[in-house]
């Protein structure tokens, strides 16, 4: 790959295909050749002929596909942030951000739980580094005028499978993201019959997990508040590939 490369990768940058005119043109020649091949199999019945061709169609489609291979996507941001607070604030500067909890997950990053304008409440996962944090280009979910219109609680689950909360290609993510109005004890939230613990700090939850399963999209929450009686809130659906709501 670095030989048909026209630049050198960044540090986390992804392969993309973008193809110029060069690799246009060998993909067409491709066509062609197959289309040859297929012809000179019918019409010729000539094994020699098609060999020939189908051994030209497989050398021009690989260099085609090669030189149309380009740097693409980078995963996670170069830009290495003091704060986690300085982290959730880029791309809203006239937007009012309040950190309410943070969890360390691993060693390597953590979940920042915020709200914003005191009407949406978010989540997004950063990478920890020596000197900071790092933002992935889409890690993030957000519960739309949650504390405007949840009443005194409100919770959603998020299912992805393509984005930068997914770690494995073939499986799904899903985020649960909620607020109590009220000091909470604990959270636990049923996914496909199993009963998870959710993290929980500064009335808000989180819980994330990645399965190579499906779950059925009908799930529960149960809240236990440290003086009151226990909440438990049937969810009919997931919110797919992360989508506010």
């Amino acid at each position: 790959m670095d030989w048909f490369l026209q630049e050198p990768l960044l540090e986390n940058q992804l392969i993309s295909f973008s193809p110029g005119i060069g690799g246009v043109l060998l993909l067409v020649a491709s066509a062609i050749l197959l289309v040859g091949a297929l012809v000179a199999a019918w019409w010729f019945k000539k094994t020699v002929i098609v060999g020939v061709l189908l051994v030209g169609w497989t050398l021009v489609t690989y260099s085609g596909l090669m030189i149309s291979a380009g740097p693409g996507d980078i995963p996670v941001n170069l830009t290495v942030h003091d704060t986690i607070e300085e982290a959730i604030a880029v791309g809203r500067d006239n937007e009012q951000v309040e950190l309410l909890a943070v969890f360390e997950e691993e060693q390597e990053e953590v979940f920042a739980v915020y709200q914003i304008n005191e009407r949406h409440l978010a989540a997004e996962r950063l990478k920890v580094e020596d000197d900071g944090y790092r933002k992935y280009l889409d890690a993030s979910v957000e519960i739309e005028n949650g504390f405007l219109t949840g009443g005194d609680q409100f919770m959603d689950t998020f299912m992805f499978t393509t984005n930068d909360w997914v770690d494995n290609e073939r499986a799904s993510t899903y985020v649960s993201l909620g607020y109590a109005d009220k000091d909470i004890e604990s959270v636990e939230i049923e996914l496909n019959g199993e009963w998870r613990d959710a993290n929980v700090k500064n009335n808000v939850f989180i819980h994330v997990e990645s399965t190579n399963e499906t779950f059925p999209e009908a799930h529960r929450y149960l809240i236990k508040p440290i003086n009151g009686k226990d909440l438990e809130v049937e969810k009919r659906q997931f919110i797919h590939e992360g989508h506010s709501h």
